[in-house]
């Protein structure tokens, strides 16, 4: 059985994707850090080293949030997936004074 999974990329994450919103269709049972190193593989080279260091782990510079919720807080890579859940990937933000 499959589970579709949406991915929403925010500033350069997206134009390196050259698309802001993907639509991934897994099988049920894949976890976070299936789907991300997938659609990463997929997206090719330049995106991949904005999100995953060379272990396919995420970079720290990186935010994942998982239903609007760190994945930090989540069990991070291994956390599971179901139908309907959302991604989102922020690249560093800077700023202020």
């Amino acid at each position: 059985m499959k589970v579709q999974i949406t991915i929403k990329l925010f500033a350069t994450l997206r134009e390196a994707a050259g698309q802001r919103l993907l639509i991934e269709e897994v099988p049920e049972g894949s976890s976070l850090g299936d789907v991300v190193r997938r659609v990463c593989e997929r997206l090719g080279p330049e995106f991949r080293k904005q999100v995953l260091d060379e272990r396919g782990e995420p970079v720290e510079r990186v935010r994942i949030l998982l239903n609007g919720h760190n994945i930090a807080f989540l069990g991070g890579f291994a956390a599971g997936l179901k139908d309907g859940d959302e991604i989102a990937m922020f690249p560093p933000v800077g700023g202020g004074f």
